[in-house]
């Protein structure tokens, strides 16, 4: 999907977001959409994760650099575990790459500038998944409605 058409679903989806994700596209057209050095490479992702143990969602099987995560959570807060892996095991904490609070009923947005290609976060996939504690596998009492990743698997 081309660039242009990628930042105008995020500007098109504000309207129907809440707060937290409307504050955070604010910028993100000005901000991704113009450093960004290869064309026609981002990607929006929406996925509704694993939660618990259980075999992590899959958002990339290849290196990937991420912009901005966006969690949409419904009725119970948790973490969002997601691994530098293009498979595993929500809990086993291999391959944890990043884990992000969320709060129950309200959206958690996370922008990482300029993508995570400096730190090699992702250099070999990303998955991700919800539990209880930033290092278990307990699941929430009510799953995430989404969580959004903006991506990039420009090298």
């Amino acid at each position: 999907m081309p660039n242009v058409t990628t930042l105008y679903s995020l500007e098109c989806r504000r309207a129907y977001e809440r707060d937290g994700f409307q504050d955070a596209q604010s910028e993100v057209r000005r901000s991704a959409g113009g450093k960004q050095h290869f064309s026609d490479d981002l990607t929006l992702t929406t996925v509704a994760p694993a939660n618990g143990t259980a075999t992590a969602t899959v958002i990339s099987t290849r290196p990937a650099r991420v912009f901005e995560i966006s969690i949409d959570a419904a009725g119970s807060a948790g973490f969002l575990q997601i691994l530098n892996a293009t498979s595993g095991i929500i809990g086993t904490q291999t391959n944890l790459a990043m884990v992000i609070p969320f709060d129950a009923n309200a959206t958690t947005t996370v922008r990482i500038f300029p993508g995570s290609s400096v730190a090699s976060w992702f250099g070999t996939g990303i998955v991700c998944g919800t539990c209880t504690a930033a290092v278990t596998s307990t699941a929430i009492a009510t799953a995430v409605n989404k969580v959004m990743f903006l991506t990039s698997t420009a090298p």
